[in-house]
């Protein structure tokens, strides 16, 4: 797969939780059809960490419940690194459980946030490019 979809007010809804849970990690679940990406629903991070994330059972629990009830798909997970690149931790990768879904991560390290997609490829992540889709047009981020 070299490229999916994101609608622009899901972008702007993880960033907007990235900035209000820093310096916490903030976490989350996509929502959408195939490849593109059109729904959001916030996790809580039961760390509370700086550097970690772990969605509680429940919360996981009720998302799939309203995906069977919706048929919607999951199609990804996001999470921050408020103080560190858009780059898979060796945590990420070691805790990582969901392979056929794309992998968001959202830095603040820098003055300009830098938001990154990843796929699970043949032993580690790979970085994939994205669309961002505002109503029918597409820009290219990616």
């Amino acid at each position: 797969m070299s490229k999916v979809t994101i609608q622009a007010f899901v972008l702007a809804a993880m960033l907007e939780h990235a900035r209000e849970a820093w310096p916490i990690e903030c976490c989350g679940l996509l929502t959408g059809q195939g490849t593109h990406t059109s729904g959001i629903r916030r996790a809580t991070n039961e760390r509370l960490s700086t550097s970690t994330f772990f969605i509680p059972p429940p919360e996981l629990f009720d998302f799939f419940r309203s995906l069977r009830a919706t048929g919607e798909e999951f199609t990804g997970i996001y999470h921050s690194h408020p103080n560190g690149p858009a780059i898979p931790s060796t945590r990420d990768t070691q805790e990582f459980h969901y392979r056929e879904v794309c992998y968001w991560i959202i830095s603040l390290e820098g003055p300009v946030p830098d938001i990154r997609c990843y796929r699970w490829g043949t032993m580690t992540f790979e970085e994939i490019g994205y669309e961002v889709v505002v109503d029918s047009l597409a820009s290219d981020n990616g």
